[in-house]
């Protein structure tokens, strides 16, 4: 009798804590295991949550208000595409705010523009966390019908990465490799080949051209002092005109002398130690640099053809 009675308690506690637990599991669900205060959301996302773990915290400015009680794959009434539903208890005790001034906690978090988006809490495990925010991104709010009220979200940092996926690198990589045949043809080439030496040319024919420039200018003063002399004679020589002539000729003497200070100037310009010849022999001096750099730049392709994208290494002589 005694054995059956044992037996008998034995089932009744299985059964009591099978219905504890039970009950635990439920209360926990609904979230009344925190107290009447905590208010469920729910998140909806297109987009993979992948590192988002029940328990997750949820942050608001980075103070903790609430977690996440539960992450799942599911498919909404009259949908058959399916859409991840993330569902977050919030404690509006870890939020201090007037409610004359601000309304009520759903105010504040539906309604006042706060959107959650996802964020990394380590690079190491991958795990996600939600946090609340101002965002300058669009929320946005997927139309279905939701257990518990539905917060606005913006892509996290990771969606706008998605267009990575759609990049070919085999492509590329043959991209690459046809750009690197056609710079090693290039180098080769006869006329690459020929660069520096004509450039050398051009640039001697140029030096030549500013050293005539400046003869041709020494020349057009001198031819302005002996018209200024002509000039000068013909003006002593109008004198016996009378009133009218010398008139004219004192204007034409006013020309002349403009005339003067205009060659001048031309001629302090186009002087050998003058800024305008200086700069010009600069330019010169760097245009040679220029020329022997292309010059290296040969030789260094001829013998490292690769160096167009792993650099310049030293060689061994």
């Amino acid at each position: 009798m005694s054995a059956r009675i044992q037996a008998a308690g034995v089932g009744l506690f299985v059964v009591v804590m099978l219905a504890l637990g039970i009950g635990m599991a439920v209360v926990i669900e609904n979230g009344s295991f925190w107290g009447d205060n905590r208010m469920r959301y729910e998140l909806v996302y297109k987009s993979s949550v992948k590192g988002l773990v029940t328990g997750a915290p949820v942050t608001l400015k980075g103070v903790q208000i609430g977690d996440v009680v539960s992450v799942k794959a599911r498919f909404y009434q009259d949908s058959n595409t399916p859409l991840n539903s993330v569902v977050m208890d919030i404690d509006p005790g870890r939020i201090d705010f007037n409610e004359d001034t601000h309304g009520g906690i759903d105010n504040i978090l539906l309604e006042s523009g706060l959107s959650a988006k996802l964020k990394t809490q380590s690079l190491l495990t991958g795990l996600l966390y939600i946090e609340l925010d101002f965002y300058s991104d669009e929320p946005q709010k997927i139309a279905v019908d939701t257990t518990y009220p539905q917060m606005s979200t913006v892509p996290s940092d990771l969606d706008k990465l998605d267009n990575f996926d759609d990049i070919d690198f085999v492509q590329l990589a043959k991209n690459l490799e046809t750009m690197m045949q056609n710079m090693s043809t290039f180098t080769s080439s006869e006329a690459f080949q020929g660069l520096p030496e004509r450039m050398s040319d051009t640039l001697a024919t140029v030096t030549k051209t500013f050293a005539a420039m400046e003869v041709s200018a020494v020349t057009m003063n001198e031819t302005f002092v002996a018209f200024q002399t002509s000039a000068a004679s013909v003006g002593n020589s109008a004198e016996s005109f009378g009133k009218s002539s010398d008139e004219a000729m004192k204007s034409m003497q006013k020309s002349m002398v403009s005339l003067q200070q205009t060659a001048q100037q031309v001629n302090a310009h186009l002087k050998p130690d003058s800024p305008v010849i200086y700069n010009l022999n600069k330019s010169l001096e760097s245009v040679n640099r220029a020329a022997r750099a292309v010059e290296q730049l040969v030789e260094t392709l001829e013998q490292q053809p690769e160096a167009v994208i792993t650099g310049k290494r030293n060689v061994q002589r």
